[in-house]
């Protein structure tokens, strides 16, 4: 039953984090478009530059989870992999503490920030006032998300340090 669990939050960010990967094709799209109407044309788009920023806001906060189901997180490797997979579920677990208080700090202010957010309907204050309510609640999807995916990283650990075996990581990543 544990497994199953583990394994269904490795496909949900696995799946998330396919499908947004697919983001930086839009953002490609559109800084060339964007360029081309700069430099091409001299009529540079207003929504350029915010739609850029909140596309690669999107990319980066949901992509978190996923980056972690791949250990692709940033590690001061070159001491942690001299360590035997159980010295290093140790380390894991001994810093998760950290990692979980950041987390639900994203996930706790960042519903705050996007619920007011959204009664405010607020907007960019720049020349396009393009909404920004709509985006922000990517934020506390993203860190929910990294969360369930450390949460299944902790067991995982767990697993390790007591049975000296590592539960192996489903969704075929």
């Amino acid at each position: 039953m544990l497994k199953r669990l583990l394994n269904t939050i490795d496909c949900i960010n696995k799946w998330v984090g396919k499908i947004v990967s697919l983001l930086i094709i839009v953002l490609v799209f559109e800084v060339v478009i964007g360029v081309i109407a700069r430099y091409g044309f001299n009529h540079p788009f207003v929504w350029s530059q915010e739609t850029a920023s909140f596309i690669n806001g999107i990319y980066i906060v949901l992509g978190g989870g996923y980056a972690l189901l791949l250990k692709s997180h940033v590690n001061v490797d070159v001491v942690y992999r001299l360590f035997p997979p159980r010295g290093r579920a140790l380390v894991d677990i001994f810093t998760s503490s950290l990692f979980f208080f950041f987390v639900v700090l994203v996930i706790w202010q960042g519903s705050d920030m996007a619920w007011e957010s959204i009664a405010v309907k607020e907007h960019l204050a720049t020349a396009w006032h393009g909404p920004v309510y709509p985006f922000k609640i990517f934020l506390p999807i993203g860190g929910t998300l990294l969360l369930l995916q450390g949460v299944a990283k902790f067991i995982r650990d767990l697993e390790i340090v007591k049975g000296g075996t590592e539960m192996a990581e489903g969704g075929n990543v």
